[in-house]
């Protein structure tokens, strides 16, 4: 082969390769430049979120109430579910029963969804400005944030609070999310996720993300979490099977994100000050 033929193969491999490396490009500035839309604007600040099916339900703290929008619908609504609370904060949603913690009266109550009549009980008392809530299997945990605890009861039997993690201090925890053995805790004071290894014998609470901006509330979704940085104004997500995780910004510029949960190949973002939900599309 003679040395000019060369020549056009190595200057055509090159301009191939140069293709291939814009189309690259490209596509990590497409990515770069995908923005969250609003997907339904709020009269007033939402606190509080969670999936349930189809549907997602809000607490919206001013408004004294959780509604809730149907995500299959071509246009949303808000629909109100429960009316005439007192701080409502944190949600979950277990066999159609609602729970719901009433910040500043220290009690969690539950409603039936079922009933034509959706009013709500006594679920839990005696506690301390009770937040976010986390239900797995029969396990109720609950966040007292005041007191910096988080706190376990059993939903079928008599309710009886033990704390968990009493050796470890917890800066304002916000949230809770399970998976495989580990309980993960969102803290948003120390700016770190931290977790539990709830197989291993007198395990200790142990830090497993730090220098986060202020997560406030996170959920999961298979093997990913997704949090609600309320400092940084995004959405990051953190691969839950890497064994050096990462935060990755997915959502930047927000007005004081609360919460975000994943449906299907979406998020939808709580945007606090903002007043709306946000979708954004993966």
């Amino acid at each position: 082969m003679s040395k000019a033929i060369l020549i056009v193969i190595f200057q055509l491999s090159l301009i191939f390769n140069m293709a291939i490396t814009a189309q690259d490009e490209a596509k990590k500035l497409d990515a770069k430049v995908k923005e969250a839309v609003t997907y339904l604007q709020l009269n007033e600040e939402p606190t509080g979120m969670f999936l349930y099916g189809n549907e997602l339900y809000l607490a919206i703290r001013d408004e004294r109430n959780i509604s809730k929008i149907d995500l299959t619908a071509e246009t949303p609504v808000l629909e109100k579910v429960v009316d005439n609370l007192d701080t409502p904060i944190g949600l979950a949603i277990k066999d159609d029963i609602l729970y719901f913690a009433s910040y500043t009266e220290n009690i969690i109550y539950s409603v039936d969804l079922k009933d034509k009549v959706k009013k709500p009980k006594a679920f839990l008392t005696d506690i301390e400005g009770p937040a976010n809530i986390f239900i797995d299997g029969d396990n109720f945990y609950f966040i007292q944030q005041p007191i910096n605890k988080i706190s376990l009861t059993k939903l079928n039997s008599k309710p009886s609070i033990t704390d968990i993690a009493k050796d470890y201090d917890f800066l304002k925890p916000t949230s809770i999310i399970k998976h495989k053995n580990y309980l993960y805790f969102i803290e948003t004071y120390g700016s770190k996720v931290s977790r539990l290894d709830l197989e291993k014998p007198n395990a200790k609470v142990e830090v497993y993300l730090e220098g986060l901006k202020g997560p406030y509330l996170g959920s999961k979704y298979r093997d990913t979490l997704y949090i609600a940085e309320l400092y940084g104004n995004q959405i990051v997500e953190v691969d839950l099977g890497s064994k050096s995780p990462k935060a990755k910004t997915l959502v930047e510029g927000l007005q004081g994100p609360f919460g975000v949960v994943r449906k299907d190949s979406a998020l939808y973002i709580m945007e606090h000050f903002g007043k709306k939900i946000l979708k954004f599309e993966l």
